[in-house]
């Protein structure tokens, strides 16, 4: 699967990279059907999962040709890709850590998660609305394809200019909930509004929603009434777009172009606790607070490993299994940028 992504991302003929990237998708569609048939063995007996169970079996093939098999001209400017090739439940979600607890330690819940992301993903796409994902699920998406796994939260960074048309009919399907919270959370320093999106029936997990503005050349934080809205800081377009897809658990999810243009490779190598823990709404006492070195965590959390790729120019994400030694779970194969080629030796 590895030489199939790097033919397709090395391939300047339409033709031959539509004909290679049918056989990613197929390939994708293999390994989600197995992460369902993992998880139905675990979370069959839970009536918020059959619901999920229902969607995904009502909308499946629907979301895979809009996410990827109608998606031609995202393909064709692909200067990077990956994906799980077996999200291995055992491997993954089956651990946990005194110090920097796994939220998502129950499998059930952790599937309530990625369906709720592919329900969100389907109505923006519904309604032609391009997202990113926000700064901490980047970090998830960088160090574990996969979200962090001691946070409660995934972000998602939608431009101002759809706020209206998605405000107005993201609760129209699916069950979802849209909710404005007010003086909220946003970082030490700073409060605001944000919106969340859940579903009717369980409030959490949740997707945290954040507007941006743009002009000609950048994107940068909103405001509303003097609330802040955003939390990106003034990114330029060109380390926004175009969008990469990465492999987020077993689904595909967008992130900007350059990841280190919101994230420092330095912060890579320190592992900590978010301030606010939105699974119980509250802030995080300062005696649970914790900030240690990631490489402690090594043997209990699955962590992605970057190289320069033997292709000039590259660099790879991988994630190793620790029970079979050298098989790979996932992959990810980008364009290096030369200080991050420098840092990475």
């Amino acid at each position: 699967m590895t030489n199939l992504i790097d033919q397709f991302l090395h391939t300047n003929d339409n033709k031959e990279r539509d004909e290679l990237w049918s056989l990613i998708v197929q390939s994708w569609s293999k390994s989600f059907e197995l992460y369902l048939e993992r998880t139905k063995t675990i979370c069959s007996s839970s009536s918020l999962s059959s619901l999920s169970f229902n969607f995904i079996h009502q909308y499946l093939n629907q979301y895979t040709k809009k996410l990827l098999v109608d998606n031609t001209d995202l393909q064709r400017h692909l200067t990077a890709f990956g994906l799980f090739f077996d999200y291995n439940l055992k491997e993954i979600r089956s651990r946990n850590h005194n110090i920097l607890q796994n939220m998502y330690f129950s499998s059930c819940t952790y599937f309530e998660l990625i369906v709720l992301i592919m329900k969100v993903q389907f109505v923006l796409f519904e309604l032609n609305i391009d997202y990113f994902i926000g700064q901490n699920t980047l970090l998830g998406a960088l160090r574990h394809h996969d979200i962090v796994p001691w946070h409660s939260i995934i972000e998602f960074n939608l431009p101002l200019l759809s706020k209206k048309k998605f405000t107005n009919d993201i609760n129209k399907n699916f069950q979802l909930v849209l909710q404005q919270v007010n003086d909220t959370y946003i970082n030490k320093k700073q409060i605001g509004f944000i919106y969340r999106v859940f579903t009717e029936d369980k409030s959490w997990p949740q997707i945290e929603i954040y507007f941006y503005q743009e002009n000609s050349t950048h994107i940068f934080d909103s405001y509303n009434n003097d609330e802040l809205n955003m939390k990106i800081g003034y990114l330029q377009k060109t380390d926004v777009f175009p969008f990469q897809f990465r492999p987020f658990g077993p689904i595909l999810i967008y992130s900007i172009r350059n990841p280190y243009a919101m994230i420092s490779i330095t912060r890579l190598d320190i592992c900590e606790n978010l301030p606010w823990n939105h699974r119980l709404e509250k802030e995080t006492d300062s005696d649970h607070q914790s900030r240690i070195p990631c490489e402690q965590l090594y043997e209990v959390y699955s962590f992605v490993q970057t190289r320069q790729s033997w292709r000039r120019g590259y660099c790879e994400e991988t994630l190793k299994t620790k029970r079979i030694a050298q098989r790979t779970l996932s992959y990810f194969r980008y364009i290096c940028q030369e200080n991050i080629v420098h840092q990475l030796g």
